[in-house]
C-alpha cells in the first residue's frame, strides 16, 4: 500500500519525514556511515551537508559502479539512492545494500512503478528537504532521535 506524507512516499514502511519529527542535530547520526548515490551534483552536496551536519560520515557517488566499489571498501549503516527510471543503477545498488543488510531509502523525481525493487524502503520525492532525509536516516540507521 502506498502512503504519502509531506514529500515522502512509503510502500509498507512507517518511516517518513514531516512535521513533528525530531530535529536533526550534530549527534543524531554520529558514528553512522552513509552511502549517497546521486547523479545531480547540487542535490548530492545538499545531502552531504545535511548528513555531515547530523554527524554522519558520508560517501557520495554518482553511479552504481562507484557505489559497488564503495560498498566493497566501507561498512555502511544506511544509504540514499537516487531513483532514475531510465537507469538500472538504483536496482543494482538496492540489491547490493539488501544483500549486505544495509537499510536505505530512495530519493525520486517520480514515484516508482516497480514496487518490488523498493519493498521495505521509504521513497522521498524530489524536491525535498535534505534535513527530512537526515531525519529518516536517523530512524533507518538507528541513530539518536
Amino acid at each position: 500500500m502506498r502512503k504519502r506524507h509531506r514529500g515522502a512516499v512509503s510502500f509498507g514502511s512507517d518511516i517518513w519525514a514531516g512535521e513533528g519529527t525530531a530535529a536533526v542535530d550534530r549527534a543524531n547520526l554520529e558514528g553512522q556511515t552513509i552511502l549517497v548515490v546521486e547523479e545531480e551534483v547540487l542535490i548530492a552536496l545538499d545531502l552531504r551537508s545535511a548528513l555531515e551536519g547530523a554527524g554522519a560520515q558520508v560517501h557520495v557517488v554518482r553511479d552504481a559502479t562507484d557505489a559497488l566499489a564503495c560498498l566493497s571498501k566501507f561498512d555502511f549503516t544506511a544509504g540514499v539512492i537516487d531513483w532514475r527510471p531510465a537507469s538500472e543503477d538504483h536496482r543494482v545498488v538496492a540489491r547490493a545494500l539488501k544483500q549486505k543488510q544495509v537499510r536505505f531509502l530512495f530519493y525520486a523525481t517520480h514515484p516508482p512503478e516497480d514496487v518490488t525493487t523498493v519493498r521495505g524502503a521509504p521513497i522521498f520525492l524530489k524536491p525535498g528537504r535534505p534535513e527530512d532525509i537526515a531525519k529518516a536516516l536517523v530512524l533507518l540507521a538507528g541513530g539518536r532521535k
